[in-house]
């Protein structure tokens, strides 16, 4: 990747832009009001926001704060108690690994979020971008950070595209992260490009007349509607698994005992016309789910039992 994709007063030009229009126009987030950044706050929203719209998770945060208000009550929480207090933000396996990820903090660190990046990427659940961003937004530290806001933003910056198929790669976006970088400005610096992204430069009908960076952008104005080929994913009756396993955790939320047995699960999912393959799926899913430690099962007189794990 060459260093000259852009002229030094280009660069310059871009930040000053991007920075100024932050100052004014942030969106104000919960966990962007501390002053310094709290780490913890810091770490339970990027692991929420991995899939789950920010709206949703400026709404579920103080709540869950409010249970778990420190990395050691975050560590102690059980399986049950954390998918509980997960409910509204989806993939819940992120639950247990967030949970897992406080738990070796406080028995490996301390208690004490490190501000390594190179270890943050050893802890559960914390894989290339979060680790980025903890680094850069608990810590200042200046480290490039990219996720899909930001990486449609510098494939239409840099390059004239007409569509969503031709994003920069991720290795392509990373480097160019760092080589834009403003030091000393990534905590704000990357926040900005987010917001930016999800309000102007979106993946669909982008607001080009709007956004402060268009008059540096090769693409401004000239995208095509047009979303990616989705990424194709199991399904059973044409309803991608991981929603079907959203569904059975929710019905033993919604549960008194955060319990029932197998065969009302079966018809509230399906309803009529059930079939073998309804049974089998059923079957197959949650073998899956307690496999994940979400659920248990028991059978108890002849009836499977399924329960949110303790």
């Amino acid at each position: 990747m060459k260093k000259d994709i852009l002229s030094r007063h280009q660069k310059l030009s871009i930040h000053k832009t991007v920075l100024t229009w932050f100052t004014y126009n942030q969106k104000k987030l919960p966990w962007r009001s501390a002053t310094p950044p709290d780490p913890y706050i810091v770490l339970l929203s990027e692991v929420m926001l991995q899939q789950t719209q920010t709206s949703r998770i400026a709404e579920k945060l103080p709540a869950f704060l409010e249970q778990f208000p420190t990395l050691e009550a975050l560590a102690q929480a059980t399986n049950k108690e954390i998918i509980l207090a997960w409910q509204g933000m989806g993939y819940n396996n992120r639950a247990l690994r967030l949970r897992d990820c406080a738990k070796t903090i406080v028995d490996h660190y301390y208690g004490i979020i490190p501000d390594d990046i190179d270890i943050l990427r050893t802890l559960p659940g914390i894989g290339e971008y979060t680790s980025s961003a903890i680094a850069s937004f608990a810590f200042s530290q200046n480290v490039p950070v990219v996720d899909v806001n930001i990486r449609r933003i510098f494939s239409r910056l840099l390059r004239k595209v007409a569509n969503n198929h031709d994003m920069l790669s991720e290795k392509e976006s990373w480097e160019i992260a760092g080589i834009l970088l403003p030091k000393n400005h990534s905590n704000l610096w990357h926040q900005a490009l987010m917001d930016i992204g999800s309000l102007f430069c979106t993946s669909r009908s982008p607001r080009c007349h709007d956004c402060p960076i268009s008059s540096h952008c090769q693409s401004a104005f000239a995208v095509i509607d047009g979303e990616k080929t989705p990424k194709k994913e199991p399904t059973h009756r044409a309803i991608p698994h991981r929603i079907w396993r959203g569904k059975i955790i929710e019905l033993l939320r919604q549960s008194n005992h955060h319990s029932e047995n197998a065969n009302y699960i079966l018809h509230a999912l399906f309803q009529e016309n059930i079939s073998t393959l309804d049974s089998d799926f059923l079957d197959y899913i949650l073998k899956k789910l307690e496999s994940n430690n979400l659920i248990e099962l028991q059978t108890i007189n002849n009836t499977i039992i399924v329960s949110l794990k303790e």
